[in-house]
């Protein structure tokens, strides 16, 4: 066998070990893709879970939320900044989950349900009052997106 030859071989030794390693690193960044998926619809699911057990962790606590809903002048100063920080809790979660459907991590499902308790209360006093003192705490996009949903 010549100098060539070998040469010959070698070249498509290391072409057949090049097209191997591609799609090694291909089936890596695919399970890679995969997990980071799978994580983002666990933190959505999270958040959300976050902020009603926040609103639900006492009597008190619900009782603050659900009036700090209806009727947030009937509040102290107290539990109206604890209000704005249940509600702003659901907000956020809500505005997490927008920016992980729009980077495609999480589904329109998982989004849509992320999204749907906050939908629902903003158009409430208290959300309305929330949202009045504290919308610009959020991303324009978002902001633009709850006033479509929402109608408010």
């Amino acid at each position: 066998m010549t100098i060539s030859e070998l040469g010959s071989i070698g070249e498509l030794v290391a072409a057949v070990a090049t097209i191997a390693t591609l799609i090694y690193l291909a089936l890596q960044i695919r399970a890679n893709t995969v997990a980071t998926r799978a994580e983002s619809q666990r933190g959505a699911a999270s958040l959300r879970m976050e902020a009603l057990a926040i609103a639900g962790a006492s009597r008190e606590s619900s009782e603050t939320f659900t009036q700090g809903l209806t009727d947030p002048n009937k509040l102290s100063p107290g539990e109206r900044a604890q209000f704005y920080f249940q509600f702003s809790t659901l907000v956020t979660a809500s505005e997490c989950s927008f920016f992980d459907y729009g980077l495609g991590l999480i589904d329109q499902g998982t989004f849509e349900a992320s999204c749907s308790l906050t939908n629902k209360l903003l158009p409430t006093p208290g959300g309305m009052d929330y949202w009045k003192n504290y919308s610009d705490s959020h991303i324009p996009s978002f902001r633009a997106y709850l006033i479509r949903e929402t109608k408010i």
